[in-house]
C-alpha cells in the first residue's frame, strides 16, 4: 500500500520525507496544500515543498484552494468537529486531498517541534518567566494591573489584551505557558461571553491548575520545561485531537512518528545538553542521508496555516457572529479569538 506524508515547506515534513527514502520506501507520495490567498507570499509554502519532493524523489501533488474552497468545506468541517476547536481545518482540507488521491495512511511531522523545541515558546516563556518573576510576587499588582488594563480600554490602540495578565501570570511556567497558549485570558472571557457564564465556566475549568497539572513533575531544565508543557496540552489536546477526527472524517489513517515514547526517551538528554547552544532542528536536518537544505533550515517558520480571516468576514458563511462583540470587532483582533466565538454560536 503506497505511504502519503504531508509535504511543507518545514524541516519536519521535509526531513520525515527524507528519513522514509532512506528507510526504503520507493512509492511515496507527498501531499501539499496551496492557498491562491497567499501565493506570491512568504507564507505560500508550495513552491519549497515541490522542491522538496523533486529533492527526495516522490510522487507529489499540490492542492490549490480558492475562497470558495474553504467556503464550501465549511459545513463539513464543522460537523465533522468532536468539540469546538480552532484548529483542523488545515488536517481536514490535506486529508481531504490525501483520500482524493487515492491514499489510506498518511505520515505527519506533528510532533517535531514540542521534540525539538521548535517553537517560539522555547525562547519566549523562559525570557517571560525571568521579567516578571518578582513583579508577579507583589500582591494584588497583577490583578490591578488587569483592572487598569481594561478599565482604560488599551487593547483599542492595538495593544495586545494578554498584556493585561503579563505580570499575573507571566512569573511561573505554567503561568507563562497559559499566557503564551491562551486564547482569551481568564479575566477577559467574562467580556467576550458574559459574566454569569464566564465566571461559571473558570470556576468550573480553573485554567492555571489544569496547566500546573500537565507539568508536574516540574522539570528543571528550561528547555524541558517547555517541552513537557507544549506536549502535554497543546499537542495532546489539540494538535493530536484535531488531526484524529479531521482525518477519519475522510477515511484516512495519519501516523505521527514523531510522537514516540522511544525517540524520546532516547533524545531528551542529548537536546537538553544543546539547548541553547545548537537548534534541536538542525539535528533532524542533518539526520537523513541527503539532508534538508540549509535555506530551508534558516528559512522563517510559518506553520501549518490556512488563510481563515476572508470566511470569518463573510456574513454568508455564518460565522460573522464575533461582530456584536467590541472587543472581538476592533482591528487587528486576531482571527483565532473571532473563530472560537464564531463556533461558539455556530449552528
Amino acid at each position: 500500500m503506497p505511504v502519503g506524508a504531508f509535504l511543507s515547506a518545514g524541516v519536519d515534513s521535509s526531513a520525515l520525507v527524507a528519513l522514509m527514502r532512506d528507510a526504503g520506501n520507493r512509492d511515496i507520495r507527498t501531499i501539499t496544500l496551496a492557498f491562491d490567498a497567499l501565493r506570491g507570499t512568504t507564507q505560500d509554502e508550495s513552491p519549497f515543498a515541490e522542491e522538496m519532493a523533486r529533492r527526495y524523489e516522490t510522487t507529489h501533488t499540490t492542492v490549490r484552494l480558492g475562497p470558495h474552497d474553504l467556503f464550501a468545506a465549511k459545513d463539513a468541517f464543522i460537523a465533522a468537529m468532536d468539540q469546538p476547536s480552532i484548529d483542523g481545518l488545515n488536517s481536514f482540507m490535506v486529508s481531504r486531498a490525501a483520500r482524493e488521491a487515492g491514499l489510506k495512511v498518511a505520515v505527519s511531522g506533528l510532533g517535531a517541534d514540542e521534540l525539538f523545541g521548535g517553537y517560539p515558546s522555547f525562547r519566549s516563556i523562559p525570557r517571560w518567566v525571568k521579567l516578571a518573576s518578582v513583579p508577579s510576587r507583589v500582591p494584588l499588582l497583577g490583578r490591578a494591573f488587569e483592572v487598569g488594563f481594561h478599565a482604560l480600554e488599551l487593547s483599542r490602540f492595538a495593544v495586545s489584551p494578554k498584556l493585561a495578565s503579563a505580570v499575573r501570570y507571566g512569573g511561573s511556567y505554567p503561568g507563562a505557558y497559559l499566557l503564551r497558549r491562551g486564547l482569551f485570558m481568564p479575566a477577559e472571557l467574562p467580556l467576550v461571553m458574559g459574566v454569569d457564564l464566564g465566571e461559571e465556566g473558570l470556576a468550573r475549568l480553573d485554567a492555571l491548575a489544569v496547566v500546573q497539572a500537565s507539568s508536574t513533575p516540574e522539570p528543571r531544565h528550561p528547555f524541558a520545561r517547555v517541552a513537557v508543557l507544549e506536549s502535554g496540552l497543546y499537542m495532546k489536546n489539540q494538535l493530536l485531537r484535531d488531526a484524529d477526527w479531521a482525518s477519519m472524517a475522510h477515511g484516512l489513517e495519519v501516523r505521527v512518528p514523531f510522537v514516540d515514547a522511544t525517540l524520546t526517551e532516547r533524545l531528551a538528554p542529548l537536546l537538553v545538553a544543546v539547548a541553547g547552544r545548537l537548534r534541536g532542528k538542525d539535528l533532524l536536518a542533518n539526520a537523513p542521508r541527503k539532508p534538508v537544505p540549509r535555506e530551508l533550515v534558516d528559512r522563517p517558520k510559518t506553520g501549518f496555516f490556512v488563510p481563515l480571516a476572508p470566511l470569518l468576514e463573510d456574513p454568508r458563511a455564518g460565522l460573522d457572529a464575533w461582530r456584536s462583540v467590541p472587543a472581538l470587532a476592533r482591528v487587528r483582533t486576531h482571527w483565532s479569538r473571532r473563530l472560537a466565538y464564531a463556533l461558539m454560536h455556530a449552528r
